[in-house]
C-alpha cells in the first residue's frame, strides 16, 4: 500500500474482495421487483465501511444489480 495508515489494536489490512461478494442477480424494473434503494461508489466514503448513504429507486434507476440487505 502506497500510504500506510496505522490500524486500531487487531485489525489487519485484507482486499476488498476478501469481505464483499459480486451480487449478479439483475433486476430490469427494480421498484416492481420491491426494491427500494440502490448504492453506488459515489454512497461509499473512504475510511468507512458502513454504507450512510444510498439513492432512492423512485427518483431514476433503470436496471440494477440486487443484493439483499444484510
Amino acid at each position: 500500500m502506497a500510504e500506510e495508515k496505522k490500524l486500531k489494536s487487531g485489525w489487519k489490512w485484507v482486499k476488498f474482495g476478501d469481505v464483499v461478494r459480486l451480487s449478479k442477480e439483475r433486476s430490469k424494473d427494480p421498484e416492481a421487483d420491491g426494491i427500494d434503494r440502490y448504492i453506488r461508489l459515489e454512497h461509499i466514503d473512504p475510511d468507512d465501511l458502513k454504507i450512510r448513504r444510498w439513492g432512492l429507486v423512485c427518483e431514476g434507476i433503470t436496471c440494477c444489480t440486487a443484493s439483499p440487505p444484510r
